[in-house]
């Protein structure tokens, strides 16, 4: 791998994770009932009426 090649993956790494960051503080400013938390490459959301909440099932039948 170049060196090219290895900083093109660290600063894709790096905006994957500021994306999860701003997704995951979003979700928790939007909705208080629930938290999210980074799981690697997944942001985890829980809490009481997660599945009731549509905007939540469509989001999340998108991206899976």
């Amino acid at each position: 791998m170049t060196r090219l090649e290895a900083r093109a993956i660290l600063a894709a790494d790096r905006a994957q994770q500021r994306a999860l960051t701003r997704l995951a503080a979003a979700l928790t400013a939007d909705l208080p009932d629930l938290r999210a938390e980074i799981d690697g490459d997944s942001v985890i959301v829980t809490g009481r009426g997660v599945l009731d909440d549509l905007r939540l099932v469509w989001i999340g039948s998108v991206l899976r």
